[in-house]
């Protein structure tokens, strides 16, 4: 991970203070214009909404990489659930009791 990544996502944080989890645009390096983690992903807004704007607001995503809030991270359990679709999933749904989740459009790269 770069220095930069991380900054552009503290950035994040600091534009919208109820934001308690960034996560980054995953793409697959040879293909950089698809969003590889769909499984994850249950979107409130579009994501093609970020070409516009620096990030936008999910109910879940992960995208290779996250930040979370060192409180919110402390009162989140990572399980499994069958009502929801993956771990990931679950986890976020508990974020989301303490704030806003961000996808944002920074990019970290998959390779195959």
């Amino acid at each position: 991970m770069s220095k930069t990544i991380y900054q552009n996502t503290l950035e994040i944080f600091k534009l919208d203070t109820n934001i308690k989890m960034v996560t980054a645009y995953g793409v697959v390096k040879t293909n950089p214009s698809i969003y590889y983690d769909t499984f994850a992903l249950e979107e409130k807004e579009k994501l093609t909404n970020i070409k516009k704007n620096k990030y936008v607001y999910v109910n879940s995503s992960f995208g290779g990489f996250c930040v979370i809030k060192s409180k919110v991270l402390q009162n989140c359990k990572w399980n499994k659930s069958n009502k929801i679709c993956s771990e990931h999933n679950y986890f976020c749904k508990q974020v989301l009791k303490y704030g806003k989740i961000a996808s944002s459009n920074i990019k970290v790269f998959w390779t195959k």
